[in-house]
């Protein structure tokens, strides 16, 4: 699963919840994010890409 969110969504509230974070294989946003979210994808295992990010 794949997860796109702009970086000015997080930790905002939404109506409704789509899974946790670590449900998702990949997470793509338009900024790096911030520390706490950086550390739950690592540790969960979900690859984060972001404009910084090197190409593979």
């Amino acid at each position: 699963k794949i997860l796109l969110a702009r970086h000015a969504l997080f930790d905002e509230v939404a109506p409704a919840s789509i899974g946790s974070l670590s449900a998702f294989d990949v997470l793509i946003s338009d900024r790096p994010l911030p520390t706490d979210y950086a550390v739950h994808c690592r540790n969960g295992s979900v690859k984060v890409i972001t404009p910084d990010s090197e190409s593979e």
